[in-house]
């Protein structure tokens, strides 16, 4: 993202012959204002400056009309008050902005889209974002300002002297090349038509259509391996593709905060570890799913909180940095082991009382049992069990639907975005458009409604894309998507086949290991399920 002025040469001698012109239109906003949470109840709708901030989080929103015909490339351009290391991104929200009445607790929340990033920012310069897929059409264009960083900047509104601007370049027609006029017994050459502009898009290409990498043809459920005592209530299980033969899970409401690396075993146990999500609250973690890291090799992890299964309030999602279950563990703290008494000291014993003489046999015992203690080194205690590892939270989104609310416990990860069904009948598919923004309550957008089954635990998807699992705690079904991979409408439309299984409150699934197509399923009951793929 360029982050000064982008201005062509100007060329002296006009636009060369023959070649298309591009004119640009220039707009500015019709409302701009900035919100605070520090200040949710005050508007700054009137103020000369735009300011976006980290902490306590400032927002600004901008709202263009765009005309007819301006169908070209589209940039943001504010104007710099000060400084950035890091600017903010620039995303699209839906709702009414009213400049001198908007506030932190009255601004639109209903954010979309990826964000267009930034880098640094200097004073006195004009600051630029391709913002071309945000402008669809004439009509308004709403664009919201939001910090990747607590380092803060600040704008020209359009009460200002430099007041923002969105310009559209609109391809205009070639013009015509001049032409020497033909001898009177030669026929004029055609003038071919003008090529008309193309407009560029960021939607990925359709990928091709093809068979799915996991065919619909599983063996019978059986029964994998019995997770150990404390593993109880597993609510989600996702396979990690950085660590082969390890996968992570959750437990249900009511038990610890944690994090849990699994690994099923051939001889049918499971080795596991814990991360402690320390601050945290499991009031009801539902789901897991896992996207790749920064660098290669490193993975993040989404914890669903569904805050209860009759909530009706905004619920949150959790981001951790993926550990590394090999990782040797750290010992448990050192702790000083009390002093060894001396063979020659008296072991401390109780007066007897004074209405009871002691027997001359009860006195050998006792005598023969001091004797044995004197002589005899107790065995020391076990060494404490080492405390769980920390997890690595990374971010706290809060989100809700943009419609109906429901209980929601089966999330996966489909074209890098999160996905979310819920717990209905028939159940229905929602899908985050972009990343999640933390300063705001995030709302995925509906995809549709899974024609087979309903009051969804479970959802699994193969690495292609084109199969996806299902369950709830009886049945698992199938969908498959022979057409572009990247159709999550298409994939949910489509289910192939049902398996009836033996009734488990199964909450959790993965094809795994990562990249393969047996299906592993793990329920409360603590039982691991396994479908093989034939």
């Amino acid at each position: 993202m360029a982050t000064g002025l982008e201005a062509a040469a100007a060329n002296p001698d006009g636009p060369a012959i023959g070649a298309a012109a591009v004119s640009a239109i220039t707009l500015h906003p019709e409302a701009d204002a900035t919100v605070s949470v520090g200040r949710p109840d005050d508007n700054f709708g009137r103020g000369e400056a735009l300011q976006v901030h980290g902490r306590p989080r400032m927002d600004s929103y901008l709202r263009f009309r765009v005309p007819a015909g301006a169908t070209g490339r589209a940039r943001l351009r504010l104007w710099v008050l000060n400084p950035t290391t890091n600017g903010p991104g620039i995303r699209r929200y839906d709702g009414p902005l009213n400049e001198a009445a908007v506030t932190w607790d009255s601004r639109p929340t209903q954010i979309s889209g990826n964000p267009v990033e930034s880098g640094p920012l200097y004073e006195g310069t004009w600051a630029e974002w391709d913002v071309t897929r945000f402008v669809t059409g004439p009509g308004d264009v709403e664009l919201v300002a939001v910090a990747d960083s607590i380092d803060a900047v600040v704008f020209g509104s359009r009460e200002s002297d430099h007041s923002p601007q969105l310009v559209i370049d609109t391809p205009a027609a070639p013009t015509p090349a001049p032409t020497t006029p033909a001898p009177p017994t030669t026929a004029p050459r055609p003038t071919p038509p003008p090529t008309a502009p193309t407009t560029p898009t960021t939607a990925p290409p359709p990928g091709p259509s093809g068979p799915p990498a996991c065919p619909p043809n599983w063996a019978p459920v059986e029964p994998m391996a019995q997770l150990r005592d404390g593993l109880g209530e597993m609510s989600a299980f996702v396979a990690s593709p950085t660590h082969p033969g390890w996968g992570w899970g959750i437990r249900d409401s009511g038990r610890p905060a944690s994090l849990y690396a699994i690994k099923p075993k051939k001889d049918g146990s499971a080795q596991a570890r814990e991360y402690s999500a320390r601050g945290l609250s499991n009031r009801d973690w539902e789901d897991m799913a896992w996207t790749p890291g920064p660098a290669p090799g490193t993975g993040h992890l989404w914890v669903l909180e569904n805050v209860g299964n009759g909530w009706t309030g905004n619920r949150w999602i959790y981001q951790f940095e993926e550990s590394d279950p090999e990782e040797p563990q750290a010992p448990p703290p050192v702790r000083t082991a009390p002093l060894a008494t001396s063979p020659t000291s008296t072991p401390p014993t109780t007066a007897a009382s004074p209405t009871t003489a002691a027997s001359p046999s009860t006195t050998s015992t006792t005598a023969a049992s001091s004797t044995a203690t004197s002589s005899t080194t107790a065995p020391p205690p076990p060494p404490p069990s080492p405390p769980p590892a920390e997890a690595n939270l990374i971010g706290t989104y809060e989100w809700k639907y943009p419609d109906a609310q429901a209980n929601s416990e089966t999330m996966f990860v489909f074209d890098g975005d999160l996905v979310l069904v819920t717990k209905t009948e028939p159940s229905r598919v929602y899908r985050f458009d972009g990343p999640l923004v933390e300063s705001v309550v995030n709302v995925p957008s509906y995809v549709g409604t899974l024609p087979a089954g309903e009051r969804l635990s479970v959802a699994a998807l193969s690495v292609d894309q084109r199969t996806l699992a299902v369950s709830s705690h009886g049945k698992l079904d199938v969908y498959e998507n022979r057409g572009n991979p990247h159709d999550l409408a298409a994939l949910i439309s489509n289910p192939v086949v049902r398996h009836v299984m033996p009734p488990d409150n199964r909450e959790g699934g993965s094809f795994f290991p990562h990249g393969s197509c047996d299906l592993l399923l793990v329920a409360e009951s603590k039982t691991v399920w396994m479908l093989e793929h034939r």
